[in-house]
């Protein structure tokens, strides 16, 4: 074979499918240029190693898929090959959205927290909220981020819990000045009981039940509701449910704890992470 202190050489091995001699070239970032043992830095000389070594990458770029090995320089025991030389695979660097980290680096992701250990991310993720929002009356953004038009003069479930009686939002949408659409109330019910049913209206009414709430702030074993700022009137359940409502301005903003992923139906969507499916 020819000498391996050549610049590049090549390993000849019989290919039992083709029936014929095939010549291949080794990996370039293992080309011998040492006279001692034929083998860059890092590297040792061996006989018959793996036509896919593994990387960093987990992804085996073989040789010659039929061959079983080849004669060459490799990775000692216990290293393997990333960017040219061999590292320990605890060492290996991560990658996000094509950007490589090295060991120990922390990114944040949505409400994950992810640190890179030995290549792959370790996730750790939190207890945050998502957001749902009618702005100017009709412009929605779902919890998963798509946005639409509201139709038309209607009721609609702006969100509901899937599967049970949990909570239901309402949108009660009715016809303003110059035939356009506006929000009339917003009404939140809990466990489809009457008394947990508090409606917001336009004009700035909090109706509990069927009775207007005697003042602001109020409070019982399952709602709060008090005014925010001199537009906002905020509700809160203890179920994780959040709401702000701007009567005058048109805009509702409703927001669920990550218990809620997946479990929601209505306009703001199924809360999974996939937009695609919000009306499904």
């Amino acid at each position: 074979m020819p000498s391996r202190n050549a610049a590049l050489f090549f390993s000849f091995r019989f290919c039992p499918a083709m029936k014929t001699l095939t010549q291949i070239p080794l990996l370039p970032a293992v080309f011998p240029t040492s006279v001692d043992d034929g083998c860059e830095e890092s590297f040792v000389y061996r006989d018959c190693i793996s036509c896919c070594p593994p990387t960093c990458t987990f992804e085996k770029e073989c040789l010659g898929t039929n061959l079983h090995c080849l004669d060459g320089c490799y990775c000692p025991d216990g290293l393997i090959l990333q960017n040219g030389t061999c590292i320990p695979a605890s060492q290996c660097p991560c990658v996000y959205h094509g950007t490589s980290y090295v060991q120990g680096q922390v990114i944040q992701q949505g409400c994950s927290v992810c640190v890179c250990m030995g290549g792959v991310w370790n996730c750790t993720e939190n207890n945050c909220t998502a957001q749902c929002s009618v702005v100017g009356d009709v412009f929605v953004t779902t919890f998963d981020g798509r946005m639409f038009l509201q139709p038309g003069a209607c009721q609609y479930v702006l969100a509901k819990s899937r599967g049970s009686t949990k909570f239901t939002v309402t949108l009660q949408y009715t016809t303003c000045e110059e035939q356009q659409v506006c929000i009339q109330s917003v009404t939140v019910v809990l466990d489809e009981d009457v008394n947990h049913q508090i409606t917001l209206t336009r004009e700035g009414e909090v109706i509990i039940g069927i009775h207007p709430a005697p003042a602001l702030p109020y409070a019982d074993d399952a709602v709060e509701v008090n005014r925010l700022t001199s537009v906002f009137t905020q509700l809160k359940a203890g179920i994780g449910l959040r709401l702000h409502y701007d009567g005058q301005g048109g805009r509702v903003y409703l927001q669920l704890i990550s218990q809620w992923r997946g479990q929601t139906l209505g306009l703001c969507g199924t809360f999974n992470g996939n937009l695609r499916d919000d009306f499904l």
